[in-house]
């Protein structure tokens, strides 16, 4: 088989490892990034390809493409553009992998399914921000496309002026905002699914002050602790509805229990286990290439 793994970035602990496993079972795999996509002209016209390589060559490639906010276009582009070849299985397609990367795609196709999300505000004024909290009394507000708790901030004392000179500055980069109410809870479960099954899960340690979970990134609070869990039967339920409602063949779906009832807060496309233990890691991203291989084989016969 040959493998592509598009990297969320250079040396991106999950994608490096995927591309290793892939390596060690004697696949051609090849590692790259968006800005190695390029398309070239041939005789019908162009053609997509990866460090020289067809993307045609390729029997299936695991997308770990970081779609942000500055670079959609181009990065929206380049995986239509992975996706627009034939026979070449996708993990996942543009299409899905765009829907689930807006919050905003993503929550109204999870209750569609029928399943537990917060309620959510679209916000693009500060009347916006100030009839949430009216409603809701403690809010999170939060962009459209944003990963790793970046700009996600909490708002427990209502519309008073740090509030809204912080909302304004967010909808001066944003534009518009996720506005919702904020769920008081001990613990964020992250359950990792790769097919219909749940691979390695956790939950982070998160309560009070530290309400939500840090992943350690720049200059923000610590990665938070987490602890190694087998999921209940609720929680791998819930996870595989979510994946399957948004089309993913592999996801990070993100729930807390508020109240004593469980609450999917977000199905991440791109689901990162770099801050688990070595070993786990292995274990994720062999559960990936089990998975590959198996569609490829089944897509062949």
């Amino acid at each position: 088989m040959k493998l592509g793994v598009l990297a969320w970035m250079a040396g991106e602990d999950e994608s490096v490892g995927i591309a290793r496993v892939g390596r060690e079972r004697g696949h051609e795999t090849v590692l790259f990034e968006f800005d190695d996509i390029v398309c070239v002209p041939d005789e019908s016209g162009t053609r997509p390809t990866v460090h020289g390589h067809d993307v045609a060559e390729f029997d299936a490639i695991v997308s770990r493409g970081h779609v942000s906010l500055e670079h959609w276009r181009e990065h929206a582009e380049h995986l239509h553009l992975l996706s627009s070849v034939p026979d070449v299985v996708m993990f996942d397609g543009a299409d899905v992998h765009l829907a689930a990367v807006s919050k905003f795609t993503m929550l109204h196709k999870l209750a569609q399914a029928g399943l537990p999300v917060p309620p959510t505000r679209e916000c693009r004024t500060e009347e916006d921000f100030i009839a949430a909290c009216r409603e809701w009394g403690r809010v999170v507000v939060k962009p459209s496309v944003g990963f790793g708790g970046v700009d996600v901030d909490r708002f427990v004392d209502g519309p008073v002026e740090s509030a809204l000179s912080r909302v304004r500055a967010m909808l001066e980069t944003y534009g518009v905002l996720l506005c919702q109410p904020f769920l008081e809870h001990t613990g964020d479960y992250r359950i990792t699914i790769v097919g219909d099954s749940p691979s390695v899960c956790v939950r982070a340690l998160t309560e009070g002050d530290s309400w939500r979970q840090s992943h350690g990134n720049g200059d923000g609070p610590p990665r938070s602790p987490i602890e190694v869990i087998e999921p209940s039967p609720e929680l791998v339920d819930l996870s595989v509805r979510a994946t399957r409602a948004l089309g993913l063949s592999m996801a990070g779906i993100d729930i807390l229990y508020h109240r004593g009832e469980p609450v999917v807060i977000e199905a991440n496309v791109v689901p990162g286990w770099d801050g688990f233990p070595a070993e786990l890691q292995n274990t994720v991203n062999n559960d990936v290439l089990d998975l590959v291989e198996l569609i490829v084989a089944a897509r062949r016969s």
